[in-house]
């Protein structure tokens, strides 16, 4: 977890977990779940859908009432093992730096 400063003393959150040594199509089809479950609780899509053609791609999606930002990415990083890497991050609306949201005073 990284705290983004920016302008004006208001912080953002992001977590970012990362899955690696699996094999390609897993990964692939975990990210598809992620983008089906956010899909289903109403998340919409920052652009399009990932292209699925793509070597490496992504899915960026946000909430419509809190404005919490989703990023999915997945891609084959060894092509000769066939294993892979699916990436998800969350980060938070800006908030203030001494709100309890940031554990300040």
């Amino acid at each position: 977890m990284a705290d983004e400063r920016s302008a004006g003393g208001r912080v953002q959150v992001r977590v970012t977990y990362q899955l690696t040594g699996v094999p390609g199509s897993v990964a692939r089809e975990l990210v598809r779940q992620a983008r089906d479950a956010w899909v289903e609780r109403g998340y919409e899509f920052q652009g399009k859908d990932g292209d699925w053609a793509d070597p490496f791609p992504s899915v960026s999606m946000r909430t419509p009432g809190d404005d919490f930002w989703m990023t999915a990415l997945t891609g084959v990083l060894d092509k000769g093992k066939g294993e892979g890497m699916a990436a998800i991050s969350v980060t938070s609306p800006c908030f203030a730096a001494g709100s309890p949201a940031s554990g300040g005073s």
